[in-house]
């Protein structure tokens, strides 16, 4: 008889630490499992290929993950101001990109700068967004509608497609 309500009290008392864990916890720890995963997946199936675009005088990275291209930068730099972009694409289409301006400040860690962040949808532009960092030296913005972002995603997509 001892024996068994000791076993009872035992079995109550997991059960009820068992209940009384909080349900997210559960969801955090296999989110957290599902990321690990991931960049486990990522470290072994990431693929980065750099080169020079000499007509434009960049340089350009292209990241492929299962041998799939999923995002093309390049950096243009010059003494007074760096533009970089960022193209990031699913399924073999444009759907975002990141196009940063930014110049030297001395009175600062951080560049100024500014972002714009800009949605795609079969080609076309369908949102954006602008961060601006200000500082000593700004850049001469060129208008937004003055850069063809789809057809530098295209143009890069097949530069160098070895």
């Amino acid at each position: 008889m001892k024996i068994s309500i000791s076993i009872f009290f035992t079995l109550f008392i997991i059960t009820n630490e068992l209940i009384a864990q909080n349900p997210s916890d559960s969801l955090y720890i296999s989110s957290i499992d599902s990321i690990r995963k991931k960049i486990k997946k990522q470290d072994n199936s990431l693929i980065h290929k750099q080169f020079k675009d000499t007509s434009y005088n960049r340089t350009v990275v292209k990241s492929f993950e299962n041998n799939k291209l999923i995002s093309i930068f390049y950096v243009n730099e010059s003494f007074i101001c760096s533009e970089n972009v960022t193209f990031h694409m699913k399924n073999d289409s444009l759907v975002y990109v990141e196009y940063t301006l930014s110049a030297p400040d001395i009175r600062s860690s951080r560049p100024a700068s500014i972002t714009y962040s800009i949605y795609f949808k079969n080609d076309t532009q369908i949102h954006y967004s602008t961060s601006y960092y200000p500082g000593a030296i700004d850049c001469i913005l060129p208008p937004l509608e003055d850069k063809s972002f789809v057809e530098e995603y295209y143009y890069y997509k097949n530069l160098n497609n070895k």
